[in-house]
C-alpha cells in the first residue's frame, strides 16, 4: 500500500508528540512492505530527520524567513498536494487539520483528531486561531476519523456534528521505553542528591502545573525533602517563580534536552506528577510507568481511562490531595514498588504495533 502523509505537522513543528506519532506507524508499516512518503517541499521538523520509515519529499530548513511562515506554509500546501496527486497513493492521512479535501488529493482521506482542547479551553489560545474552524472542517470531509481515546471521541462528537459510524477509536502506541537501551546510565549527581518530583510538558494553564507547586508547599515533608524538576516547557514564568517564593519552595529547576535525557530523568526520578486537567492521551504518564517510574495523576479527563490502575489518584482542585498521594509514595516503599509493576503492567497495553494495525485497517475499509 502506497500511503501519504501530508505537509502539515512537519511545517509546523519542529518535534513533538504529533510528529513523534506519524514517524512510530511508519516505522510500523515499513516492516510488512507499505510505502510511506511525506510531502513537505520545506519543512522544520527534527524527528523526520532520524525516520528512515518515511521518504521524505522535500527538504528542511531551520526556519521560515520573518512574517513568510504563513506563505510557506501555504506553498507546502499546494506544493504537496500536487505532488501526491503524482505520486497517486492508496490513502492519504492528514498530519494535522489542513483545508483540503480529498479531491485535493484524488485519494481516500483519513484524519487524526487528539484532542479537543481549542474547544474546550479557547481562552488558552489567541483570538485569531482558527484551529476549532479546520478542525470541523477537516473532520467532515474526511473520509474516515481516528480518535486516540473515548474521551476525545465523546468530545468531537459533543462539539462537530459528524455520523458516528465515521469514527475509530484507536490508542496511541508507548515507545519510549525502546530508546532507554541507549540512554545514558547517569548525568551526573541531582542537585543536593535530593529525591526527584518529576513533571514532563508544556504548563499552560490547563495543564495545572500550579497546582503541583501548591501541593508541594503545603506538605512541609514533600516540600523539605524532595527537588522538582520540570522537562520541557520552557523558562519558568515570573507568576510561577512568585508561587515558588509564596509556597517555600527553594529546590526546583527547569530541564530541556533529547530522548535520552528524558528516559534518564524518568528512569531516576522519585515519583511523576500529572496534575493536568485535561488531555486527549497522556503521554508522559505512560511513558514514566514504561520506564519504572511510579506515576501519581489527575482524576480528570481521559486518565483514568488511560492509566487505568496503573497509578495513584488525586484530585486536581484539591493540592492537600495531590501532596498526600506524593507523601504517600515517597516515603512508603511499599506503595513505590506496587505503583511501579502496575505501571509497567498498564503501559504494556500500549503499542506501536497494534496501533499501526488497526490503523491499517481503517486505510483498507476505504479502499
Amino acid at each position: 500500500m502506497k500511503i501519504a502523509f501530508d505537509h502539515e505537522i512537519f511545517c509546523l513543528q519542529k518535534r513533538g508528540g504529533i510528529s513523534r506519532y506519524f514517524c512510530c506507524l511508519a516505522d510500523e508499516y515499513i516492516k510488512h512492505g507499505h510505502e510511506v512518503s511525506t510531502f513537505a517541499a520545506f519543512h522544520v521538523n527534527d524527528s523526520l530527520d532520524s525516520c528512515t520509515s518515511i521518504s521524505v519529499r522535500g527538504r528542511k530548513v531551520e526556519s521560515y524567513p520573518p512574517k513568510l511562515g504563513g506563505l510557506s506554509v501555504k506553498y507546502n500546501e499546494w506544493q504537496g498536494a500536487r505532488d501526491i496527486r503524482q505520486w497517486r497513493p492508496n490513502v492519504v492521512h492528514k498530519t494535522f487539520y489542513s483545508p483540503l479535501d480529498g479531491s485535493s488529493y484524488k485519494a481516500p482521506l483519513v484524519v487524526t483528531v487528539h484532542d479537543m482542547i481549542h474547544e474546550l479551553f479557547p481562552e488558552e489560545f489567541r483570538a485569531k486561531d482558527n484551529t476549532q474552524k479546520l478542525k470541523r472542517e477537516a473532520v467532515k470531509s474526511a473520509d474516515h476519523v481516528i480518535c486516540i481515546s473515548e474521551n476525545t471521541k465523546k468530545d468531537l462528537l459533543k462539539f462537530v456534528d459528524i455520523n458516528e459510524h465515521k469514527i475509530s477509536v484507536i490508542y496511541h502506541g508507548v515507545g519510549l521505553q525502546d530508546v532507554s537501551r541507549i540512554a545514558p546510565k547517569s548525568t551526573g549527581q541531582m542537585t543536593k542528591n535530593r529525591p526527584v518530583v518529576l513533571y514532563v510538558g508544556a504548563r499552560n494553564k490547563y495543564k495545572n502545573f500550579t497546582a503541583l507547586i501548591k501541593g508541594i508547599g503545603v506538605n512541609h515533608r514533600v516540600r523539605d525533602s524532595v527537588e522538582l524538576v520540570a522537562f520541557g516547557g520552557g523558562a519558568f514564568t515570573n507568576h510561577e517563580l512568585q508561587l515558588f517564593h509564596q509556597y517555600g519552595i527553594n529546590n526546583f529547576r527547569q530541564e530541556t534536552g533529547n530522548d535520552e535525557k528524558l528516559i534518564w530523568y524518568y528512569q531516576n526520578s522519585a515519583v511523576f506528577v500529572y496534575p493536568s486537567l485535561y488531555e486527549g492521551f497522556g503521554f508522559p504518564p505512560l511513558e514514566a510507568m514504561a520506564l519504572g517510574c511510579p506515576v501519581i495523576a489527575s482524576n480528570a479527563s481521559v486518565l483514568p481511562e488511560i492509566l487505568g490502575d496503573g497509578c495513584l489518584y488525586f484530585d486536581p482542585e484539591n493540592p492537600e490531595q495531590l501532596a498526600n498521594a506524593a507523601e504517600e509514595v515517597l516515603f512508603g516503599r511499599a506503595k513505590r514498588d506496587q505503583l511501579i509493576v502496575a505501571g509497567y503492567a498498564q503501559s504494556s497495553k500500549y503499542s506501536w504495533q497494534h496501533t499501526a494495525e488497526k490503523t491499517l485497517k481503517v486505510y483498507e475499509s476505504l479502499q
